[in-house]
């Protein structure tokens, strides 16, 4: 799981970056970069959420087989 964390902070760092360029070069202003970074942010946690639901419910199911 830690290993999903970094995963995690990297991919958030690399939107942070992305937005910040597009404010650099023009092509969004920094109101319009404060919306898309809201909403890109809930998009990828509620991504993450659901990844670590899978991830659980799996390892749920293999401890059962495990048992038996």
């Amino acid at each position: 799981m830690k290993n999903f964390q970094q995963w995690k902070t990297t991919i958030l760092g690399l939107i942070t970056v992305i937005i910040s360029l597009l404010v650099g070069f023009g092509v969004i202003t920094p109101d319009q970069s404060a919306g898309v970074s809201e909403h890109s942010i809930s998009v990828l946690e509620a991504v993450f959420a659901g990844i670590t639901g899978v991830t659980g419910l799996i390892a749920i199911f293999a401890a059962k087989d495990a048992v038996e």
